[in-house]
C-alpha cells in the first residue's frame, strides 16, 4: 500500500504547514482524521499479515478471510484522505496562483514522503547483495515464477523505486518495497494538486462538489469493472488510476466541507451511515469495490468532529497509530515477507509454541520499526522542512543586504 499512503506535515492537521501564513487562513485540527489514517495502515498491515498467519500456523483457510484480504482497500482510503487533507489544509494557498505557494507545497510534500522512502530502500540493499536465495524466493510463488515479480530486487527496479516512478510507465522492472508504489502514485497527485485546488477552491456550491466526488468514484468503479480489478489490488499503472480518482473525490469532499462546516448536525448521522455502508460492502464480495463511497462519506463526516465514532478515532491510541501510520505502512512489508520465507524454510518443522511466538513477536517488531523510523526519519525531516521554509521566508522578508558605503 501507501499510505500510503498521505497527511500534512503537521499531525492532525494542526497548521497549514506554511510558515508565515496568516493565522486566519490556517485550518483547525481534525484529530479523527489522524486516527483513521492509523486504522487504514493497520488494515493494510493485516492484509499482508494474513499470509504470515497462514504460513506459520499451517492453516491455508486463513487466506479465505474476507476482512483480512480486503485490507488492501485501506490504500484507497489513504488516497481519498490525502486529497481531503491537502485540500483542507492548502486550499487558500492556491486561490490565486503564485510561484512561492507552489514551491512551498512541493517542498513540504518532498520532505513528507521521500526521505523515508529512501531510508527504507537503502536498508533493503543487503538483501540484494547478501541473500540471493531470498531474492529468488521473492520472485516465486510455491516454486513457480510470478511474471509481475520476476524482476523483484533488480537494478532497474531499484532505480525506479529510487525515483518513485513505479506507476508512471507500463514497464515492470520489479519491486523492492511493495507499498512504495502508492507513493509513486501520490507524487503524480501532488504534481496536479495546485491546478486541482485552484479549480475546487472557486466552487461555491456544495452540491457541485458532492457531484464531482460522486462522478469521480463512479468512473473509478467503471474502470475497475472494465479492467477486471474489482476484487484485487492493482499496483502498477492502474494504481495511478486508483489514486487520481480517489484523490479528486477527497478534494471535492473537502471543499464541500468548507462550504457546509456550520452544519454540525451532519457529522454523527453521516458517520454512522458511512460505517454501516462500509460494513455492508464487506459482507458481499460483489460489493467490496463500493467501499470507497463509504470511505468518502466517513472522512467527510469526521471533519465535523461529532459523535462516538469521531471520539474513538480521536482517542490517544488511534492518534498514536495515526502518527506512526506512514512509517508502519512503509516498513512492515518486507519483514512480513521474510517471515513467510522463514516459516517455509528455516522453521518449517518447528513446533506450535515456536510458531505462535514468532507470529506474535512479528507484530512487535513491525511496531518497533515504525516507531523508530517515525522518530528518527519522519519527525526530523518534518522539522527540517519547516526550518528551511522559515529561513527562506525570512530571507525574502529581509531582502538584499545594502552595499556598504564609505
Amino acid at each position: 500500500m501507501s499510505l500510503l499512503r498521505d497527511a500534512p506535515i503537521a499531525p492532525a492537521l494542526g497548521a497549514s504547514g506554511v510558515p508565515g501564513q496568516p493565522a486566519a487562513t490556517r485550518s483547525r485540527g481534525i484529530p479523527a482524521l489522524t486516527g483513521i489514517r492509523g486504522i487504514a495502515a493497520v488494515w493494510v498491515f493485516l492484509t499482508h499479515y494474513q499470509a504470515v498467519l497462514a504460513a506459520w500456523l499451517h492453516d491455508p483457510r486463513i487466506l479465505e478471510n474476507s476482512f483480512l484480504y480486503n485490507g488492501f482497500r485501506g490504500v484507497d482510503l489513504f488516497f481519498v484522505l490525502s486529497g481531503f487533507i491537502l485540500m483542507y489544509v492548502h486550499a487558500e494557498d492556491f486561490r490565486q496562483f503564485n510561484e512561492s505557494a507552489v514551491k512551498r507545497f512541493y517542498i513540504l510534500r518532498f520532505f513528507r514522503v521521500y526521505p523515508l522512502n529512501l531510508v527504507v530502500l537503502l536498508a533493503l540493499t543487503p538483501i540484494y547483495f547478501w541473500a540471493p536465495e531470498l531474492v529468488t524466493w521473492f520472485r516465486m510463488d510455491n516454486g513457480i515464477p510470478i511474471p509481475y515479480h520476476s524482476s523483484d530486487f533488480s537494478e532497474f527496479g531499484f532505480l525506479q523505486s529510487l525515483f518513485l516512478a513505479q506507476t508512471w510507465t507500463f514497464l515492470k522492472p520489479g519491486e523492492w518495497n511493495g507499498p512504495a508504489w502508492s507513493l509513486s502514485a501520490e507524487v503524480f497527485g501532488y504534481a496536479l494538486f495546485p491546478l486541482l485546488a485552484y479549480f475546487f477552491v472557486w466552487r461555491k456550491s456544495a452540491a457541485t462538489c458532492i457531484a464531482s466526488a460522486f462522478v469521480s468514484l463512479v468512473i473509478l468503479m467503471l474502470l475497475l469493472i472494465r479492467f477486471h480489478h474489482t476484487s484485487d489490488s492493482p499496483t502498477g499503472t492502474f494504481g495511478l488510476v486508483r489514486m487520481i480518482f480517489g484523490f479528486i473525490a477527497g478534494m471535492a469532499m473537502a471543499r464541500c466541507y468548507q462550504l457546509t462546516r456550520e452544519s454540525t448536525g451532519l457529522g454523527n448521522p453521516l458517520a454512522l451511515a458511512s460505517l454501516a455502508l462500509i460494513a455492508l460492502t464487506l459482507t458481499f464480495p460483489w460489493a467490496n469495490m463500493f467501499i470507497v463511497f463509504g470511505f468518502a462519506g466517513l472522512i467527510f463526516a469526521l471533519a465535523f468532529q461529532r459523535g462516538p465514532i469521531n471520539a474513538a478515532l480521536a482517542s490517544r491510541p488511534s492518534m498514536f497509530l495515526g502518527q506512526i501510520s506512514f512509517s508502519l505502512y512503509m516498513v512492515h512489508y518486507v519483514p512480513l515477507k521474510i517471515s513467510v520465507w522463514l516459516a517455509q524454510t528455516v522453521f518449517a518443522e518447528s513446533g506450535l509454541p515456536t510458531r505462535i511466538f514468532w507470529v506474535t513477536a512479528l507484530v512487535g517488531i513491525c511496531h518497533a520499526l515504525a516507531v523508530l523510523t517515525f522518530r528518527c526519519v519522519e519527525l526530523p525531516m518534518q522539522r527540517y522542512a519547516r526550518a528551511y521554509l522559515e529561513r527562506s521566508r525570512d530571507a525574502v522578508v529581509a531582502g538584499p543586504v545594502p552595499a556598504q558605503t564609505t
